[in-house]
C-alpha cells in the first residue's frame, strides 16, 4: 500500500511450487508433501520440532526452553 516506505523485503522459505509436475520436474512427489504435513501435523509445537527446524539450538538448551514458555 506504501511503496515509498519499503525499501527493501526479505523472503523466507519462497518457491514457485512445491509439488512436482511435467513442467516442474524439481518438485517433490506427493507422498514427499503428505510426510512433511504429517510431520508439521504431529510435531509443531514441540521441542523435536523446535531441533527439526532450527538445529543449531541442540546446542543451546537455554533457548530451546525459552521456546516451551
Amino acid at each position: 500500500m506504501h511503496p515509498d516506505l519499503v525499501s527493501a523485503l526479505i523472503l523466507h522459505n519462497t518457491s514457485a511450487r512445491y509439488m512436482e509436475a511435467d513442467d516442474y520436474p524439481i518438485g517433490s512427489s506427493p507422498e514427499a508433501i503428505d510426510a512433511v504435513v504429517e510431520l508439521v501435523a504431529t510435531r509443531w509445537g514441540t521441542a523435536d520440532f523446535d531441533l527439526l527446524t532450527h538445529p543449531s539450538l541442540a546446542r543451546d538448551s537455554k533457548t530451546v526452553a525459552s521456546f516451551r514458555k
